[in-house]
């Protein structure tokens, strides 16, 4: 079966809209079907390519909030499950204020995307005339990019060595230098949102053609340019964020180990929210490691590091997975989806544990722990001696086990 798209999608390219509203027969179950999920997903990633923001149309559910606000990113929502249509303005539903979480959104958004690296840019009207777009370069050496603007929407931009390049050529200040700037500029420009995650400006960036691989980078808020980002500096803040995960991550697993497991505790209790920790430890492994060898013990630490991962990613919920080192890990999540991931836990651990030999050696302790800041004062030691006061209660019932405190 073929489906024509073509129609709507012109409208798009010829109207430049500053919203896209989509229908809510595609927002209807997203949480459950890949397609929509995956169509969703690449409609976000256009918007904030092309500068405008999208609405998310009939939300009716807590997993389809999280679907698309929390997890896809998108910009605003309608839907029964934030408020019922009423002449009077009725009161936001709680759940989504939980859900949005200003100050975590907030945090996210200083620490990851691209509004940390901008720099300025200057701006120029399409009808500026191109000798005083050159006076301008040739006064700003080390200006290499302008951005040319009309209604104060950004249209294009001008580079400084195409500028000159086509200023240099035979003819080129007799034909170009009382005409308008307009006729130069270079309309095909990467525009992203200024809340947009530095992964993603950087898959952006590299899709590009290879004579457009290296052009700066716009960044705008509902396309009017509020500055202009490097794919130098680009590449090299995400090789300095790539050598700061590597050094802070387990060997062995890859996870997040200590120092970036207390960043993310302190993180949550600087936010003064209530979460979820689970402190998770193998019973009886040095015993095993013994009886079977220390590479079979790394099979054993691997596969569960790969069981948490994979209990973490079906969560509804955002989550971390820390490795603390030998068979110690720490999952942090929401205190209401705590009992349900730790269930998914166990009933993965057992079942990959069906792969491993000697079994009836080998369990795993987990002991959950809600860290409420309203209720006292809590520090990253705090939670670790809790949570391993905990562990030890729960690794006494010496099975596959779960206690929450």
């Amino acid at each position: 079966m073929t489906l024509e798209l073509a129609t709507s999608l012109q409208s798009v390219a010829e109207l430049h809209p500053d919203f896209l509203k989509v229908d809510r027969s595609l927002i209807q179950g997203v949480n459950t079907d890949p397609i929509k999920w995956a169509l969703l997903e690449t409609f976000v990633t256009f918007s904030k390519r092309i500068g405008c923001r999208i609405i998310a149309e009939g939300v009716e559910s807590e997993e389809e909030m999280r679907r698309t606000v929390v997890q896809l990113g998108v910009d605003y929502i309608q839907g029964f499950f934030i408020a019922k249509p009423a002449f009077k303005r009725e009161n936001i539903n709680p759940a989504v204020k939980g859900i949005l979480d200003p100050k975590r959104r907030l945090k996210s958004i200083e620490q990851n995307s691209i509004l940390s690296m901008v720099e300025p840019l200057p701006l120029f009207n399409s009808d500026t005339l191109i000798k005083a777009v050159e006076t301008f370069f040739r006064e700003n050496s080390h200006q290499w990019l302008v951005g040319i603007t009309e209604d104060s929407r950004l249209v294009g931009v001008m580079q400084r060595d195409r500028l000159f390049a086509a200023l240099g050529t035979r003819y080129g200040v007799t034909l170009y230098s009382e005409r308008t700037i307009s006729i130069l500029m270079d309309t095909n420009l990467l525009i992203v949102e200024d809340t947009t995650p530095l992964e993603v400006v950087s898959s952006l960036a590299m899709q590009r053609s290879g004579s457009q691989l290296y052009d700066g980078i716009i960044v705008a808020n509902q396309r009017k340019p509020i500055g202009i980002v490097s794919v130098a500096n680009l590449i090299k803040t995400m090789s300095e964020r790539q050598i700061q995960i590597a050094r802070g991550a387990n060997p062995l697993t890859g996870l997040p180990g200590n120092l970036l497991i207390d960043q993310a505790i302190r993180q949550h209790l600087e936010r003064n929210v209530t979460f979820g920790l689970i402190y998770v430890d193998l019973n009886k492994f040095k015993y095993y490691n013994d009886l079977y060898g220390f590479q079979q013990g790394d099979i054993a630490i691997k596969m569960l590091s790969e069981v948490l991962l994979n209990a973490s990613h079906n969560s509804d919920e955002e989550t971390f997975v820390g490795h603390i080192g030998g068979d110690d890990f720490i999952v942090i999540s929401s205190p209401l989806d705590i009992k349900k991931l730790a269930a998914n836990i166990l009933t993965q651990f057992e079942q990959s544990c069906e792969q491993l030999p000697g079994t009836e050696n080998l369990s795993v302790a987990l002991a959950g722990l809600i860290i409420n800041t309203a209720d006292q004062i809590w520090t990253p030691l705090l939670v670790s001696e809790r949570a391993t006061q905990i562990k030890k209660e729960v690794k006494a019932m010496g099975c596959n086990s779960f206690l929450l405190r």
